[in-house]
């Protein structure tokens, strides 16, 4: 089997490694390795937990409404362990759907076409 691997993918993620596995010229499987710790996790330490609401977000540049939202599920989650009755109403869901898919739709694109593609094309520098 053919093994195809960019080992420097750095745009977003930091050290990343991207390994293609083809079999009949179709991509059989694929793997994104991520060799380095960063330990976002030890921000929130000693902080308040709806502190977690404003840090978390800004922690990735490019996916924040999907921090927040997962942050947002781990507190209510925290919270309905704890013997807190939560109840999210139906048209909150609705918004959050429908802004994480929105997110996810143009985070692709800026992620694909910005920090992924020049990694794999060559731009003829002169006629740019």
């Amino acid at each position: 089997m053919a093994k195809i691997q960019k080992t420097v993918l750095n745009r977003v993620e930091g050290e990343i490694e991207l390994k293609l596995v083809w079999e009949s010229n179709r991509v059989k499987d694929a793997f994104i390795i991520a060799p380095n710790f960063r330990g976002f996790e030890f921000i929130l330490e000693g902080k308040p937990l709806l502190d977690a609401l404003v840090i978390t977000p800004r922690i990735c540049g490019i996916c924040g409404h999907a921090h927040l939202i997962v942050t947002t599920k781990a507190l209510e989650d925290l919270y309905k362990n704890a013997g807190v009755d939560i109840q999210i109403p139906q048209n909150a869901k609705i918004i959050r759907d429908i802004t994480l898919f929105s997110e996810i739709v143009q985070n692709h694109i800026r992620w694909f076409y910005l920090f992924v593609l020049p990694d794999f094309i060559k731009l003829d520098r002169e006629k740019i």
